[in-house]
């Protein structure tokens, strides 16, 4: 009979094989796990260059607003301090004129420097209706120089200032609106290149994860040692996922709060703009029709109808005075300047030569010492001055006296940074009103005895904390008053 057919022995790996296997299967994890961190790599950076693209194109975009909004505001107080001076003959209102024209082509100037190729045409017709309007601000100017103001005042009837002044706007409007469309093509493409980067990333992120499963499979061959690796890593990648979910929730929200800032911006300029022009305008017209009125009656005016149009004119003086005092406290805070040296000694005593004290009220500067600061000049500024001028009201004595002093008593270890005071020996503040006089609008006597907007108060307050600092009063009835307030480096 046949014989039955050997079944095949299969020789066991020797050790040699054994690690050569083992050899090929850790260079294979390294491979693998290089290629896929170098993937995650320039995926990342990719990502960082496109959002530092996105942020530099946002403040490109930020800057060109801003400085439309300027060359608008200026072309506005030319235009506004032009009427002023047709109206009332003040030179005042000539220099301001001047100063704001010159402004506007300094502005212009620098809209050119910044601007992209594709807006110079429209550059262009911005330069066109700035001169025809510049022109026509010029023209009446010298014709009321001349004494012609009736020939001025056709000039401005013509509308041809009008018409520019829209048109400018109108340009002004395309270059903000183009700008927008830019920003938004380029946010659609910072979240396409996001999505694909995060699909790179998470590819990647996947080849790691089996790349080193298979290492700890080659290196281990324990399945308990695989689970646990892999436990491990989903562990990680989940908490990644959740930390990326939360990175971008925080991204959308301060792109939220950035865009509610930008509004409310506008919001303040349109209002800064509607206060300076279209409020304050009419007002100095009606104060200059009651002077007109008083030099024509002439002698045919009665006293009574004589006191009527000096109190229309104080009146008139009290609301524009008003006005000026809420844009001065809705600008308060905003630093549009940077940071500089300051040596406070030096600058109280160059504002008490700007603003000397009046008659019968004696002004001291304690001797220090006074500490050199890095801040906002312009806001410390305002600070003193509306605190100087405040102890300057109401500060005097029963006897029409009075001593102001202003001292810095040193670091204030409690609060932070350095103290400041601005002391007088007049009535005093009962302790009840120390609060309520910081408020807008609050004051304790009337607007006939000491005339004022009851808003210099509160401005302080608000510069005082938003650099971080406090304000307070020490005062009694009978002991004299003292305002003091915290200020730091910046």
């Amino acid at each position: 009979m046949p014989e039955p057919t050997p079944t095949p022995v299969i020789a066991p790996w020797s050790n040699r094989q054994r690690g050569a296997r083992l050899d090929e299967a850790r260079f294979t994890m390294l491979v693998a796990g290089a290629v896929a961190v170098v993937l995650v790599a320039g995926m990342a950076l990719w990502a960082l260059a496109s959002a530092g693209r996105d942020d530099a194109d946002a403040e490109r975009a930020s800057e060109l607003r801003f400085k439309t909004n300027r060359l608008i505001a200026s072309m506005f107080d030319a235009e506004t301090s032009q009427r002023g001076y047709l109206l009332t003959d003040d030179e005042a209102y000539r220099a301001s004129y001047q100063a704001a024209a010159t402004a506007a082509r300094a502005l212009l100037a620098d809209l050119h420097a910044g601007a992209t190729p594709d807006l110079m045409p429209v550059l262009a017709a911005i330069d066109a209706a700035v001169q025809v309007k510049l022109d026509e601000l010029a023209v009446t100017v010298r014709l009321a120089d001349a004494d012609d103001r009736l020939a001025a005042l056709r000039v401005v009837g013509s509308g041809a200032g009008r018409r520019a002044m829209d048109a400018l706007l109108t340009r002004l409007e395309e270059i903000v609106a183009r700008q927008t469309a830019s920003r938004r093509a380029n946010l659609d493409e910072k979240a396409a290149n996001t999505r694909t980067a995060e699909a790179v990333i998470i590819a990647g992120s996947a080849v790691a994860v089996v790349a080193l499963v298979f290492g700890i499979v080659a290196l281990r061959r324990r399945t308990t040692d695989h689970a646990q690796a892999l436990a491990a890593l989903t562990q990680q990648a989940s908490e990644l996922e959740r930390r990326r979910a939360e990175l971008t929730e925080a991204l959308s929200t301060l792109g939220l709060t950035n865009a509610a800032l930008a509004r409310t911006n506008r919001d303040l300029d349109q209002f800064a703009y509607v206060a300076s022009h279209d409020l304050k305008a009419p007002l100095r017209g009606i104060s200059s029709l009651t002077t007109w009125l008083e030099e024509d009656l002439g002698d045919y005016a009665d006293a009574k109808i004589v006191d009527h149009l000096r109190l229309m004119r104080s009146r008139v003086e009290r609301l524009e005075l008003l006005i000026e005092g809420i844009l001065a406290y809705s600008r308060a805070g905003r630093r549009d300047v940077d940071a500089e040296t300051v040596d406070v000694g030096a600058l109280v005593r160059r504002l008490t030569e700007l603003v000397p004290p009046p008659d019968g009220v004696e002004l001291v500067i304690a001797a220090g010492p006074w500490p050199t600061l890095t801040t906002v000049a312009v806001q410390l500024q305002q600070v003193w001055l509306n605190l100087i001028g405040n102890a300057y009201k109401h500060g005097r004595r029963p006897d029409g006296g009075g001593t102001v002093t202003l001292a810095c008593d040193g670091p204030d270890l409690e609060r932070g940074g350095w103290r400041f005071r601005v002391s007088d020996d007049g009535r005093g503040i009962e302790p009840r009103f120390h609060a309520r006089i910081f408020e807008m609008f609050q004051r304790l006597e009337s607007r006939d005895r000491v005339e004022g907007a009851g808003i210099g108060l509160a401005i302080v307050r608000k510069l005082v904390t938003g650099n971080r600092g406090t304000v307070w009063i020490e005062s009694s009835p009978g002991r004299g008053t003292a305002f003091c307030f915290t200020w730091s480096d910046t």
